[in-house]
């Protein structure tokens, strides 16, 4: 089989794919591209003709590469951002809500398609674009879809990426078409200000608020969410220690509707059609209509609509009497997804479902020769390693985890997914005629979903210590990983390949190629593995506060504080999950060898509760000031029952860390009491040198203590401006003896506390030192041999300077 259409989807995806790669192209040049390359084949196909000649199939290749490229970009250049100019600015909206609203992170949300849009002391705009609110009122209600609302409040700019390996909401949202955030907190910001009536909005919308409906009076908290997300695919907040454990093991695919899903439905169809005896062509359009249906109920994610259109497709072809090949199905589903949006191609959810799809079909039949045993428990084995080994590399790029016992997990959930699935239906139907009609099989599904809750639990807790932490190898990488996989599947067809051109190749011209490409691969991977012998320090972007990760070129880890959003906020925003230790994972981190709390505020410790829970830690240095705050004793009651010695850090105290590598304390020297903050007053603070250069971090130590540092401290490179760049910290005194040649800031984006405050950047800017800050550059990574020093900040971090001194 040719599957010539195969090969042509193929071209037109990685013209898509490398649209992602390329800067933004203005209407005009794409014009002019699109003309060259029409002139250039054109030209071609008349030269072909006269020479009676067929098309070059490179050219044919490239011509399909371009269209997907020029197509990608035309998309952006149809759907600009209209918002921009209004960033940071206090508007009034309105538009209407076109999604059915999310509870997710303790806050409601959804998007609204913008009408009109004010900017305060400003006229009104009529404009089409997409903004995401974040409804987090106490006791306000969620919208609902087709509602038109009128908003106020200040309009934010999606974050990019902040942290490597970190969450990129711009990307994600932009994805979608959305262009800007808005928050709502208090009642008065949101007005409801009429309806907008679609068919969407009168039947979808309304069955799928009503199957929240009937999800909640069925099950409890928890059991709801899990039983919409296996059923439905339904996205939303699941217990922490679930969701910890089904990503620990990698099976958090069962709670998105896919091929499951879809192909229950498609069977239980047809059986019932062929019980009534319905003509085929009305039976094909009816399972069509309801996987249809399906689809925009479930949320229409990336692996549903996957499902979905192959499904149809076979259905399709089957009435036409065509000879099915899912290889080609596989790729008209990607190219419909590619072109309704091009920018689906880089979600997480699209790669997964179409690549281990792909795999099923390509890796499952190869496997099941070496399988022996029952026919049915061989089966399960290759589909289950099937997904994992095809999933495997994107899984460990962007989670950084992988479980030996992932493959056990996964071939015990599977026949009980496919029963929590097909009854999930029953109950769900039952329960939407009545509530009481499903009652008496309530029972039975709430221990199935004890069936596969509490084992996962207990395996990912029991089997914590087995997990693997990968860093994130680079995108070549992955590539790489794909390429030994494929050439493992089809080395015959390779080998034949080698054959043909075996008579123009001397054999020890063969032995040399095969050489080299192997030696080529190993030094890659070895390269990647391999640890660089470079200091490297990574002040994080954790809004409102401190972390900061220290790799030694030995190894060693250092962390510095972990971040934290304080209670008297009320956020329930952990930073420890969800900023530092996704970092970790990416770093590959399995061990921190020194956990540094420099003082007990909860922007500085908080976030070290979840990572001393989530990561190993040997060594926990503090404060000698026994500070009473609740969240730092229970940082220490935790450390002490995992065994975890405690030091206090006193002035005067050093020691290597490993050869080349020095630090030293500098402070708490004695207690200081009776001070603007004893806690900030008694802040740890130390200096680590490597070769020639020195970095200082202070904690948030404050002016009217630095002369206790005064006898201490020398000139630096690098120095973490204490306090978040607070007009009481940082000293003009101080500065002179420190002199750094950069300084870093961590604080939060539009923070209430408006740091850093605009003297202190002025006090820095007369000693001469490079200022980077967290709220505007994101990341700040400083690398270093012990001579020369690199800095780059995660955003706009083309810019990164590198200074050689």
């Amino acid at each position: 089989m040719r599957r010539i259409l195969f090969h042509i989807v193929i071209c037109l995806v990685a013209g898509i794919v490398l649209a992602g790669f390329a800067p933004v192209v203005p209407p005009p040049l794409l014009v002019g591209m699109t003309l060259l390359i029409l002139l250039l084949v054109g030209a071609l196909s008349f030269v072909s003709w006269k020479r009676r000649r067929p098309f070059p199939i490179f050219l044919l290749a490239f011509l399909f590469v371009s269209a997907g490229f020029l197509y990608s970009h035309s998309y952006l250049a149809f759907h600009p951002n209209k918002l921009s100019d209004c960033y940071e600015r206090d508007i009034r909206v309105t538009g209407i809500v076109e999604d059915t609203p999310v509870f997710l992170n303790g806050k409601w949300q959804y998007t609204i398609r913008v009408e009109t849009l004010t900017p305060e002391s400003g006229q009104q705009i009529l404009l089409r674009d997409r903004i995401r609110i974040t409804d987090s009122r106490k006791n306000g209600l969620a919208a609902s879809y087709g509602d038109r609302l009128e908003v106020r409040g200040r309009l934010a700019e999606p974050s990019p990426q902040r942290n490597p390996g970190g969450y990129d909401d711009q990307q994600y949202l932009e994805r979608q078409g959305i262009h800007a955030r808005l928050s709502v907190r208090n009642p008065d910001q949101i007005q409801k200000i009429g309806t907008d009536t679609t068919l969407y909005g009168l039947t979808i919308a309304p069955l799928r608020e009503h199957t929240w409906d009937v999800l909640y009076k069925l099950f409890p908290k928890g059991e709801a969410e899990l039983a919409g997300g296996l059923v439905m695919g339904f996205a939303s907040d699941l217990p922490e220690q679930w969701e910890s454990a089904f990503e620990m093991l990698n099976v958090t695919h069962i709670l998105a509707a896919s091929g499951m899903n879809v192909g229950l439905i498609a069977g239980t169809l047809f059986y019932f059609t062929k019980q009534l005896r319905m003509p085929k062509r009305f039976a094909n359009i009816s399972v069509i209509s309801t996987i249809l249906i399906y689809t925009m109920l479930s949320g229409a994610g990336p692996s549903v609509v996957r499902a979905s259109l192959m499904a149809t497709l076979i259905i399709i072809g089957v009435s036409l009497a065509r000879q099915v090949d899912v290889l080609t199905t596989v790729a008209i589903a990607a190219l419909l997804s590619s072109l309704w949006n091009p920018g689906i191609i880089s979600d997480i959810g699209f790669l997964l479902s179409f690549i281990t799809t792909l795999g099923l079909f390509l890796i499952t039949p190869r496997l099941m020769p070496f399988l022996q045993g029952p026919l049915w428990l061989g089966s399960a084995i290759a589909v289950t390693l099937a997904a994992q080994l095809s999933s495997l590399p994107i899984l460990i790029y962007h989670f950084n985890q992988f479980s030996p016992f992932a493959l056990l997990a996964n071939l015990y959930i599977m026949p009980l997914t496919f029963l929590l699935v097909t009854i999930g239906f029953g109950l769900l139907i039952a329960g939407s005629i009545h509530p009481w009609a499903a009652l008496p099989f309530v029972g039975f599904y709430r221990m199935l979903l004890w069936l596969l809750i509490k084992p996962i639990v207990w395996l990912a807790d029991t089997t914590a210590n087995w997990t693997w932490t990968i860093p994130s190898p680079p995108a070549w990488g992955v590539w790489m990983m794909y390429g030994c996989l494929l050439l493992a599947l089809y080395r015959q067809q390779v080998w034949s390949i080698f054959l043909r051109i075996k008579p123009f190749l001397s054999s020890s011209f063969r032995r040399l190629v095969v050489g080299l490409i192997a030696m080529i691969s190993v030094t890659l991977f070895v390269a990647w593995l391999w640890p660089t012998p470079v200091l490297r320090v990574t002040f994080l972007d954790v809004g409102q506060g401190d972390s900061a990760l220290i790799e030694t070129p030995g190894g060693n880890t250092i962390l510095v504080d972990g971040g934290g959003v304080p209670s008297y906020l009320g956020s329930d925003f952990d930073t420890g999950e969800k900023i530092v230790v996704p970092f970790l994972r990416h770093r590959g981190v399995r061990t921190i060898d020194f956990m540094v709390a420099t003082h007990a505020d909860e922007d500085h410790v908080l976030g070290l509760l979840t990572i001393m829970d989530r990561i190993a830690v040997r060594n926990l240095i503090v404060s000698g000031y026994d500070d009473p705050s609740p969240v730092f004793q229970k940082l220490l009651r935790k450390a002490r029952e995992k065994g975890i010695p405690i030091y206090e850090s006193k002035a005067g105290i050093g020691w290597d860390v490993e050869p080349g590598v020095k630090w030293r304390f500098l402070h708490p020297g004695q207690i200081r009491t009776g001070t603007r903050s004893d806690t900030n007053a008694n802040s740890v603070v130390f200096e680590l040198n490597y070769g020639e250069r020195s970095f200082l971090l202070t904690g948030d130590v404050e002016g009217e203590v630095e002369p206790d540092l005064l006898p201490y401290v020398r000139p630096v490179d690098v120095l973490k401006v204490a306090h978040h760049g607070s007009q009481h910290s940082t000293t003009d005194a101080f500065l002179e003896r420190v002199r750094p040649h950069y300084a870093v800031i961590s604080a939060g984006k539009r923070n209430m506390y408006h740091h850093p405050h605009k003297e202190l950047l002025k006090r820095l800017e007369r000693i001469g030192s490079k200022v980077f800050r967290t709220d505007q550059q994101g990341a700040i990574t400083v690398i270093t041999d012990g001579k020369k020093l690199e800095v780059h900040t995660a955003i706009r971090w083309i810019d990164a300077i590198r200074e050689f001194r």
